[in-house]
């Protein structure tokens, strides 16, 4: 037993005491409006989450930001500090309960999070910490009480009306009346601690849990030519999994107002990717994820505008340590099959702008100091052309015309816009 987090554990003890209060008084579905910072997985990774927060704070504090933030669930598992990354992200909320909003994602199961058996050298389950560092009966209690709190946590967040968020994707739908959002404003809305479905269970109830378990597990589908009328497919995740296509997402934002789907779930290789015609955008916050050189990403909505904001991989560092910082260079932004770069001289990071207007998507820079190449880099043309990764998952924007290269009133170049 490692005494060193005797204390760490009663902390975090009294933080999932306090948040369970919080979580249980927000409704399943989130009504939240810009400005607003989302994050996609972060997965054990302490270091890209102090990345992000000490510079998307104000002077580090969040009483002093302005901005709200929404993380899009599987804070645990897998990298090596999921216990402090849940722990600061409950502290956060703690804090600033009307400022930082916690969703569920497929690892904030039992299920999941206890699966010992998924173990492969360092990559380790939530239960496994525990158990490593407070020993097997307090590590056991633990791990059950942070399961409490996960059970609790919303599925899904409408950002200013039109950007749907969730962790997976939209669930399955058959035609007739379209209940899905519905079920999560329910007044007793289910909170489920087990998302696989109970032998027996009443029809009602085991659809409820189906629906739940759909907008944490599901992905869009790269073949479209599989799926069923309603758009709708098998998963290569297997089991009760699904895929969904462009007609299944044109049917959920007609019949609910919304006009694009924010979502995690995907690790991509620079952190973020566009998908359906820029309709979804997934966003992933954890770089090195198992072993991989990807980069992280987050998303900045504010005054009807995307800000993309990523982070290129470490060269030959450990993902997630809470010990070390490696300095890099700053984000990267992704525009479209190509990749536009913006490296800033000084902090903050470089932000990049997208606009859907009625004739397309519009990218556009924020900020100066900046040294830009608008051409697609080696990496991405070689990725367009592999037919394991379809043009579309690079992000397929609508492009009305041509690049062109602008100019600030300083003269300090900037990243081109979609004109």
């Amino acid at each position: 037993i490692n005494a060193e987090y005797m204390g760490f554990a009663e902390l975090l003890q009294l933080l999932c005491s306090t948040i369970g209060t919080v979580l249980t008084s927000e409704p399943m579905l989130l009504h939240l409006s810009s400005p607003l910072f989302i994050m996609g997985d972060l997965h054990g990774n302490f270091d890209d989450l102090d990345f992000f927060i000490s510079h998307l704070t104000t002077f580090g504090d969040m009483k002093y930001t302005a901005n709200g933030f929404l993380f899009l669930g599987d804070y645990v598992d897998r990298g090596p500090a999921s216990l402090q990354v849940i722990a600061y992200l409950l502290a956060m909320k703690a804090l600033s309960p009307k400022n930082v909003f916690l969703l569920r994602g497929n690892h904030e199961e039992w299920t999941v999070n206890g699966d010992i058996k998924s173990d492969r050298g360092s990559l380790r389950c939530t239960k496994t910490r525990c158990i490593e560092t407070w020993g097997p009966q307090r590590g056991e209690q633990m791990w059950l009480t942070l399961n409490g709190v996960f059970k609790d946590l919303p599925i899904a967040a409408v950002v200013d009306g039109t950007l749907f968020c969730c962790h997976g994707g939209i669930p399955r739908y058959s035609g007739g009346p379209d209940d899905r959002l519905q079920i999560l404003q329910l007044p007793n809305a289910p909170r489920f601690n087990q998302l696989t479905p109970n032998q027996g269970e009443a029809e009602d109830r085991a659809r409820q849990r189906a629906i739940v378990r759909d907008y944490l597990w599901n992905d869009p589908a790269v073949d479209e030519s599989k799926l069923d009328a309603y758009g709708f497919g098998p998963s290569p995740r297997g089991g009760e999994c699904r895929t969904f296509g462009t007609r299944a997402l044109e049917t959920f934002f007609n019949n609910h107002g919304f006009e694009y789907l924010i979502r995690a779930h995907e690790m991509k290789p620079e952190g973020l990717r566009v998908a359906k015609n820029a309709r979804i955008i997934t966003v992933f916050s954890s770089s090195n994820y198992c072993g991989a050189s990807n980069g992280s990403a987050c998303i900045y909505v504010a005054r009807g505008k995307l800000r993309f904001i990523t982070r290129p991989p470490p060269c030959g560092s450990q993902p997630g340590s809470p010990a070390t910082s490696p300095s890099r260079d700053m984000p990267l932004m992704v525009s479209g099959q190509g990749r536009t770069v913006a490296r800033r001289v000084s902090n903050p990071p470089t932000q990049l702008n997208a606009t859907h207007t009625g004739s397309g998507m519009t990218l556009q820079p924020r900020g100066a100091d900046t040294v830009v190449s608008t051409a697609p880099s080696p990496q991405s043309q070689r990725r367009s052309s592999s037919p394991e990764a379809p043009a579309e998952r690079h992000g397929t924007l609508k492009q009305p015309g041509n690049v062109n290269p602008t100019r600030s009133p300083t003269g300090s170049p900037l990243v081109s816009g979609f004109q």
